[in-house]
């Protein structure tokens, strides 16, 4: 997995750059997806519902 630094959030439908990690909540379920490239995976995780919390996009592997 790369880094942190290489994540997006989105939370309330808000694009928030970097990892919401270190934040107090809990760690809920996590997602592997292909996706053709980071817009896409961010776009894939905002179909995801969240009732209170965020979903982070981060890439595991870069081609």
């Amino acid at each position: 997995m790369l880094p942190a630094s290489t994540a997006v959030s989105v939370r309330d439908n808000t694009l928030v750059e970097g990892s919401l990690v270190e934040c107090p909540q809990t760690l809920a379920a996590y997602f592997v997806v292909e996706a053709s490239d980071l817009d896409h995976a961010v776009w894939i995780g905002r179909m995801i519902p969240v009732a209170d919390g965020w979903v982070e996009v981060r890439p595991l592997l870069t081609a």
